[in-house]
């Protein structure tokens, strides 16, 4: 599967780009991260690809300051690091280059997930999302989770109550519902799905392997529900399509513990040419998924 990037250019000198993995290479990331003049923050779960280390060692030797806060993998070095060691999950994936360009989605930034899995990430430029992420990270630096959220045209960036968020998108459904997910387990999901179901919208899921064999998803009732897995690769997004109209991604995946006690960014995206493409890659997924 080829990655696919595009760019979207509004008024407000609002720029958006976004990549669907697994990449043959990191490049565009290193650039971005070349071009920075006075500062690089990164937040992933995991961190390990190790050219995006090599690049964040060079701008902290240049005097760009980087600072990286994660949960798990391999530090760069000379570049002031974090890790969170709280009970709950930081979950968190993004990088904000010079308050104005930021990196957003489902990927953490190793090997696996932007090389040999499934995920979508989100490039805007914005001056004025830019600093209000920065802030957001330089509070997790200093040990505060605060609310987070941010909206520009038609994106929105948010960092709670998502459960509410995604069960109103979900609500609205009249037509389709398509899910692309590593993790599918929070009970509240699970009925508005079946609800939907029964309300004759048409619902297709499509899981990653792991979780399958995980889960009790094998003796999922007939429900209506279009159950297929993904094997060729990870499936690591976290994605909801109402419609073929709204987008509903980011690294959460839809279980209690993501909702309800770790470090989340979800983003809906109701920018027509973004959802066109999101679906042009569900579509393609779920033709390689297998019935279980």
């Amino acid at each position: 599967m080829k990655a696919l990037l595009l760019c979207f250019v509004a008024v407000s000198s609002f720029c958006v780009q976004i990549m669907f993995t697994p990449l043959q290479s990191t490049d565009w990331l290193c650039e971005l991260v070349d071009q920075a003049s006075h500062s690089v923050y990164v937040c992933s779960y995991s961190l390990d690809e190790e050219s995006f280390l090599h690049t964040l060692s060079e701008a902290a030797r240049r005097g760009v300051d980087v600072r990286v806060i994660f949960e798990t993998g391999t530090a760069p070095k000379n570049v002031r690091v974090r890790m969170d060691v709280e009970s709950s999950l930081l979950h968190l994936k993004f990088v904000v280059v010079d308050e104005e360009r930021i990196v957003v989605g489902s990927a953490n930034f190793t090997e696996n997930s932007l090389k040999r899995s499934i995920n979508d990430l989100l490039y805007i430029e914005d001056r004025a999302v830019g600093p209000q992420l920065a802030s957001f990270f330089d509070a997790l630096w200093n040990g505060e989770l605060k609310r987070f959220e941010v909206s520009h045209g038609k994106i929105l960036l948010r960092n709670f109550d998502l459960e509410d968020l995604l069960l109103k998108e979900l609500s609205k459904a009249r037509r389709t519902v398509d899910v692309a997910m590593f993790a599918l387990t929070h009970p509240k999901v699970w009925s508005m799905l079946k609800v939907l179901s029964s309300r004759n919208v048409r619902v297709r899921l499509l899981v990653d392997r792991w979780f399958l064999t995980n889960s009790a998803l094998k003796n999922l009732p007939d429900s209506g529900i279009e159950l297929r897995v993904f094997e060729p690769f990870t499936l690591h997004t976290k994605l909801f399509i109402i419609d073929g109209r709204v987008v509903v991604s980011g690294s959460a995946n839809a279980t209690r513990s993501a909702y309800g006690r770790n470090a989340e960014l979800m983003m809906v995206i109701r920018e027509k040419s973004l959802v066109r493409h999101y679906q042009e890659l569900f579509e393609n997924i779920w033709q390689e998924g297998n019935e279980p």
